[in-house]
């Protein structure tokens, strides 16, 4: 199984490395395909990246089967063109998912997602339990199981506004195919173009919760989401 991870970035210095060695970390029978997207940053991130390229070909200890680890710059237009820039560089794969260059993966996270899609071919797409943490990486909050059916995501209810449940983007993973079929991302989007994404992807597949943390969103100063 080949999971296709990508980051958006654009001057994410300071957390960029956490969020890479949350990835090239995972252990398990899968291989890793990561491209780093850059939007144009002069802060020294990629000098950062261009260390991690290095570093993953010649002295990483791998946990899996293999890890093709890449990184290109040029603006553009919003997040969600930098996330689906960084998909077409990755090509083919089995498993999909993204990472912003300021939250992490679980250690376990793609096991898990390599285990859920190896035992159930149905299974388009899967999450875990929101969790949230702060610019030092502690965990503040992890939110309770509660169920998103089908047609109630498809219809936009869960927004985190009118109902306290939300599908979070860090550790949600999918299968090319829904991804496909959706149509990917919507580019034009400055923010909650995956909320837009996992209604769209409703209208073909339930949606799998794992009880499990398998992704983590930090609060920081200064993300764009902070309004």
């Amino acid at each position: 199984m080949r999971f296709s991870i990508t980051t958006p970035v654009l001057n994410g210095r300071k957390f960029i490395d956490q969020t890479i060695l949350s990835v090239v970390s995972q252990t398990g029978p899968f291989s890793i395909r990561y491209h780093i997207q850059d939007g144009g940053s002069n802060d020294g991130t990629l000098d950062l990246l261009a260390a991690w390229k290095l570093r993953l070909a010649h002295e990483f200890p791998v946990g899996c089967e293999g890890i093709e680890f890449s990184f290109a710059s040029a603006p553009d237009q919003s997040l969600y063109e930098g996330v689906s820039n960084g998909f077409s560089a990755c090509g083919d794969s089995d498993v999909m998912a993204w990472i912003n260059s300021d939250d992490r993966f679980e250690g376990g996270a793609f096991a898990t997602v390599y285990d859920v899609f190896s035992r159930y071919v149905d299974v388009k797409w899967v999450t875990g339990r929101p969790t949230v943490i702060n610019e030092c990486g502690e965990i503040l909050d992890i939110l309770p199981l509660i169920p998103l059916p089908q047609e109630a995501v498809a219809a936009g209810i869960f927004d985190n506004r009118f109902a306290h449940a939300f599908i979070q983007q860090e550790g949600t993973f999918w299968r090319p195919s829904l991804w496909k079929t959706a149509g990917g991302l919507n580019r034009r989007y400055r923010l909650a173009g995956d909320f837009d994404l996992w209604r769209r992807f409703a209208t073909h597949a339930e949606l799998v919760i794992c009880n499990t943390i398998l992704g983590c969103f930090r609060f920081r100063q200064g993300q764009l989401s902070s309004d």
